[in-house]
C-alpha cells in the first residue's frame, strides 16, 4: 500500500485529518484553500530534544543543511520549502 493511501486512512492523531483528493496530493497542483490542521503531540513543548514550535518567530531553522550540529537535510536532495516550513516529499497526505 502507498504511503498516501496509509495516511488517508490513519486514526492515530487525536485531530481531523484534512481529506485530499487524488488530484490534489502533488505539491505542484494548486490548492488555494489548503489549510490542514496544526497540530504537535502536547509532551513535545517540554522535550528538550524537540524543536520549538514551527510557527513559533523565534525559530528559524536552517532546511536543507546542517543547522549548528543537527541535520536538516532531505532525504530528496533540495527538499521542497513553502512558506518557511518543509513539505512532504510525497506530496499533501
Amino acid at each position: 500500500m502507498a504511503l498516501n493511501a496509509i495516511c488517508r486512512v490513519s486514526s492515530c492523531y487525536p485531530v481531523t485529518r484534512l481529506v485530499v483528493p487524488s488530484e490534489k496530493v502533488s505539491w505542484m497542483m494548486a490548492w488555494n484553500d489548503y489549510s490542514p490542521p496544526d497540530y504537535s503531540a502536547p509532551y513535545l513543548t517540554s522535550a528538550e530534544w524537540a524543536d520549538p514550535d514551527i510557527t513559533d518567530p523565534k525559530f528559524n531553522p536552517k532546511w536543507n543543511s546542517d543547522d549548528g550540529g543537527i541535520d536538516r537535510g532531505d532525504w530528496v536532495d533540495g527538499g521542497l520549502i513553502m512558506q518557511a516550513m518543509p513539505l512532504l516529499q510525497d506530496g499533501n497526505q
